[in-house]
């Protein structure tokens, strides 16, 4: 279904008696391990099957966020996230995950309110964006 550069059910027979989000922790933040498992997060991993691992894929590559509120003069800025030192800064592609792009407040930046983030969100995302471009038109030449 997919065309993928990374073998999930690989991924999952290295680690066959956990459970699925557990072994998606691995590779993702914890709570979105848990989310990408669905009603399938406690099964352990040798009893993932492919339409299961088609569903997993499905929500790695689909997911939606609903956004439902805001918080006016109650912002925030997010600490932590992927290492500086993992990501290629040139194209914001992970040094680990081939084809991975981090950008904005998933990075490990943090820094005063008041439009910093922002401008660091659009930086990223323009870098990121210009790289996969790039990419594209060498593999279609």
């Amino acid at each position: 279904m997919y065309n993928k550069d990374y073998d999930l059910q690989s991924f999952l027979n290295s680690s066959p008696h956990k459970e699925l989000k557990n072994v998606l922790s691995e590779i993702f933040p914890h709570r979105f391990a848990e989310f990408i498992s669905g009603e399938y997060a406690a099964k352990k991993a040798h009893l993932i099957d492919s339409k299961i691992r088609d569903n997993i894929l499905e929500n790695i590559h689909n997911f939606k966020l609903t956004i439902t509120k805001t918080n006016f003069g109650e912002e925030t800025v997010t600490a932590g996230g992927y290492d500086l030192d993992e990501i290629n800064p040139k194209t914001m592609e992970s040094k680990l995950h081939k084809n991975l792009y981090i950008i904005g407040e998933a990075l490990n930046i943090d820094g005063f309110c008041g439009g910093f983030n922002l401008q660091n969100a659009w930086s990223t995302a323009y870098i990121a964006a210009e790289s996969i471009n790039f990419k594209n038109k060498l593999s279609y030449n």
